[in-house]
């Protein structure tokens, strides 16, 4: 079979923050790296004239038809340079269309950063626009490796640190397997999981009590109790789970009006290494309410929990801090990279979005909203409903409160994909301003691994 080989751009779906140890970003900066996100998009169209060519009138040749398309997808990850964690990085991509079958996709990655490196490989069997159209049911294959030197961490619970930061080096394998069906018109998504996963956690670069405020000596003596007794660590671990979306919005990209409901329950099942199990739940709801043409409100909220845990006396009573929900800056615009490590989770939060412009078939929208969150050692007993902006919060309390932060963003949206492109924000929150890429709808049906990412709670 033919097939053609071509060249053409995308971004990366990392997310950076921008960290007080490593110096601010100024406002001109931040315009400088939007414009220069928009502007990639905007010069390297060619998928946009792909999938709105004109294909053969019904009943023609088979021979007239297009070829299969294989080609090479060149990720500059120029937006990394939004924080320190991943550094500037550079990566490849060759996505192969019709491997085995009509409208499947196989995807083989290679994404090094300064900091990091990140080899994926995926295989989706169809139903996977805008590359073929969507089947009833989708199975996903992926493969991902990555290896990292500065895993951050600041401690466990909402009374943490900025100061506390261990840097961890970790090296992660993961393989998994997802097998999920449309019901209902599409509005219903079931998907079954499974992954095996492994981590290295090595060494561990400590904060320097002195140069901490006294405030803070706690949370750094916490934190340096916790490397102590993590490191070294190896643990392999099976995931069971299951995933479930019900989808009422009147269109995914550029929602207007609708419901969309997410949930995920999953076991982890100890393999070898430093034992430990787990039960994790995670719910998420949005809704979307129309003010005027284009205008909306969107709230949402989210709570992840950890259940049933087990085997983890030997790790001071808690488990590391590689497999447990994260809250951070793709969460809550404002917060720092990593910021929170928990149990539990809770965020909340509403939204203005508004339309700003239709260039060369890319819609660009912006948003701003304000959000309240935190990570729990259990919500039952810890939660508390009252807002506390402070930068510092009492490890003595019983119960603490939402921590809130106010964000202001752009998002930017091809016309001939049903999916994001770049959505950036800009906050600030307890510890000051940061900024952020960000996802605000989980896709359980993505058939391309992320690269610069956590691996926690976005399973």
């Amino acid at each position: 079979m033919k097939r053609n080989l071509r060249l053409i751009g995308s971004c990366d779906t990392s997310t950076g923050a921008i960290d007080r140890r490593y110096g601010r970003m100024r406002p001109a900066r931040i315009a400088l790296a939007l414009v220069l996100a928009v502007g990639l998009l905007l010069i390297t169209p060619q998928e946009a004239v792909a999938q709105n060519e004109p294909g053969p009138a019904d009943g023609a040749d088979a021979s007239e038809r297009d070829d299969t398309e294989t080609w090479l997808n060149l990720r500059p990850y120029f937006l990394d340079l939004w924080g320190p964690r991943a550094g500037i990085g550079a990566g490849l991509g060759l996505v192969v269309n019709e491997v085995f079958a009509e409208s499947d996709e196989l995807l083989l990655t290679v994404a090094p950063a300064i900091h990091e490196r990140v080899y994926t490989m995926s295989y989706a069997s169809g139903g996977t626009p805008p590359h073929g159209e969507r089947d009833d049911s989708i199975l996903l294959l992926s493969a991902r490796h990555a290896y990292t030197t500065r895993d951050w961490f600041y401690g466990f619970g909402p009374a943490s640190a900025p100061t506390a930061r261990t840097a961890f080096t970790l090296r992660t394998f993961q393989g998994s397997a997802r097998l999920g069906h449309h019901l209902l018109g599409d509005r219903l998504f079931l998907q079954a999981h499974g992954r095996v996963e492994h981590y290295r956690l090595n060494d561990a670069d400590l904060p320097n009590p002195g140069d901490a405020a006294a405030e803070d000596q706690p949370a750094i003596t916490t934190a340096a109790a916790y490397g102590a007794t993590v490191v070294p660590l190896r643990t392999t671990g099976a995931v069971l789970g299951v995933d479930a979306q019900y989808d009422r919005r009147d269109r995914a990209y550029q929602t207007r009006r609708g419901v969309l409901l997410q949930g995920t329950a999953e076991r982890w099942i100890p393999l070898g290494g430093t034992t430990f199990s787990f039960f994790r739940t995670d719910l998420g709801l949005r809704t979307w309410v129309p003010i005027a043409g284009s205008h909306r409100i969107a709230l949402h909220g989210r709570i992840s929990r950890l259940f049933d845990i087990n085997g983890v006396d030997d790790l001071g009573g808690q488990l590391p801090h590689i497999v447990t929900p994260v809250l951070e800056g793709r969460h809550v615009p404002g917060f720092l990279r990593d910021r929170y490590t928990g149990n539990d989770v809770v965020v909340l939060g509403a939204a203005y979005e508004f339309p700003l412009a239709d260039v060369l078939g890319f819609i660009v929208e912006g948003f701003t909203g304000v959000q309240a969150a935190s990570v729990y050692g259990d919500i039952t007993r810890q939660f508390e409903f009252a807002f506390d902006s402070s930068k510092r919060i009492s490890q003595d309390r019983d119960t603490y409160p939402l921590r809130p932060a106010a964000s202001l963003g752009l998002r930017v949206g091809p016309q001939f994909r049903d999916q994001s492109y770049v959505d950036v924000a800009v906050g600030v929150g307890p510890d000051g301003f940061s900024a952020a890429r960000i996802s605000f709808v989980q896709r359980l049906n993505r058939p391309r691994p992320p690269h610069h990412v956590s691996n926690r709670w976005r399973r």
